[in-house]
């Protein structure tokens, strides 16, 4: 996750006054975010992951997703299709308002979907999360593979809040015409990245995300949502990999990544109980 999401104790409350659409936000105090410490039980966590479905499925908020997402898809070649989806950092969802919330959406974007199958990893998972996600119909991988995940098929990487390294390991893994042009990243938005870090400070450890500006077509998604710290800054990107210089993909080494890089073993500070 990014340092200001991880390190943040509440939501931002979107109100509004009449018919105006200026968005004025109040923190919320930690206490409104965070279940007791020993954590709900099974049923309850299920039952408030399908409220929060409700609020999702019949927010402005998915309405706006679904249709960026159907712009995206139209970037991809021929008639793919995503067919697989993979998710990455989601956090503890049983005891994180925010972390329930983009788990109702991934639930919600499955349903819409219909994809074959739907992967989902992060250290973080309890015992109890992980029967929760299975139950669900989702995957639960066992191993980290630090987002170094090759696609064959058409392939939504929905990474809602990841560190950057976790971006660059998805455009490393495919690193080819063929592969990229079959990818789709929910996340963080790349241009904001771009716009924020210096690019030697990307092209350092992060040189895929550099190298792949040319081609990414970024769809963003207006940050309507109830509670605008759950989706804030994220958006859809496609990537049309006949935009790159053919000696772009001659860069191919696998990259690396010190202990303190913001890879998904960094993740157990999203909403730390």
């Amino acid at each position: 996750m990014n340092a200001d999401v991880m390190e943040r104790d509440g939501f931002t409350v979107v109100k509004r006054r009449g018919k105006s659409r200026t968005a004025q936000a109040k923190q919320l105090p930690a206490a409104h975010l965070k279940e007791d410490d020993e954590g709900p039980d099974e049923s309850a966590v299920l039952r408030r992951i399908t409220e929060a479905q409700a609020d999702i499925g019949s927010s402005p908020y998915f309405e706006n997703f679904l249709n960026m997402l159907s712009k995206c898809l139209n970037v991809l070649p021929g008639d793919t299709k995503v067919r697989d989806v993979v998710c990455y950092g989601l956090g503890n969802f049983s005891a994180c308002v925010s972390a329930r919330y983009q788990l109702a959406l991934l639930i919600c974007i499955h349903r819409q979907l219909n994809p074959v199958s739907v992967e989902i990893y992060d250290p973080v998972f309890t015992e109890k999360e992980r029967k929760i996600l299975a139950s669900i119909g989702f995957t639960v991988l066992v191993r980290n593979d630090e987002g170094k995940r090759a696609v064959r098929d058409g392939t939504l990487f929905y990474m809602p809040h990841c560190g950057t390294p976790l971006y660059n390991s998805v455009l490393w893994a495919n690193w080819d015409p063929d592969s990229l042009g079959k990818v789709v990243v929910f996340g963080n938005s790349f241009d904001t990245m771009w716009t924020n870090k210096l690019d030697s400070t990307l092209r350092k450890k992060c040189g895929f995300l550099v190298n792949v500006r040319p081609a990414v077509r970024e769809f963003a998604i207006a940050n309507d949502f109830k509670y605008s710290d759950v989706f804030n800054d994220l958006a859809l990107h496609a990537f049309d990999a006949t935009l790159l210089h053919a000696d772009a993909w001659s860069s191919r080494e696998e990259p690396m990544y010190d202990p303190e890089d913001e890879i998904i073993l960094a993740l157990e500070e999203k909403c730390r109980i």
